[in-house]
């Protein structure tokens, strides 16, 4: 049977299922944490609001407590530290995010050139007109 897409598969949950804290003694019956880390994932890799989460994942209201919960008591953080601890790093490079963000230059010290607020912003040439000085369809009215 083929693992369904973003869910962990059989390796994956055999070292994470140990990390994450038994469920509690009393009331309701516990969710199986299996599915609701896949849930998790679900959510976190589409980018979809926890209401939208598939049915086959269970109600979207108990995935989106206990992700709260586990990153409230420092249980990702703890998972993180785990599996960076025990990553396999033959390959030299290891990342939970390999996400890149740019930023200008002066964000990380360097100084700005010129002064005042607009510096380096300026365009060679005319400026464009605003549209609110553009009549329908973007033409300006006749002179």
């Amino acid at each position: 049977m083929q693992t369904p897409r973003y869910a962990l598969t059989d390796a994956q949950w055999a070292a994470l299922g140990p990390l994450l804290p038994p469920a509690k003694p009393g009331g309701r019956p516990p969710s199986d944490p299996r599915r609701l880390i896949d849930a998790m994932l679900w959510v976190l890799h589409t980018g979809a609001p926890w209401r939208d989460l598939p049915d086959r994942h269970g109600p979207w209201q108990t995935a989106y407590h206990r992700f709260n919960a586990y990153r409230q008591d420092g249980i990702w953080d703890r998972v993180v530290e785990h599996l960076q601890r025990h990553a396999d790093l033959d390959h030299g490079q290891w990342n939970v995010d390999g996400t890149v963000v740019r930023a200008a230059r002066p964000a990380a010290g360097a100084k700005k050139k010129g002064g005042g607020r607009r510096a380096g912003r300026s365009r060679p040439g005319p400026q464009p007109r605003r549209v609110g000085d553009q009549g329908a369809l973007g033409v300006r009215p006749g002179r």
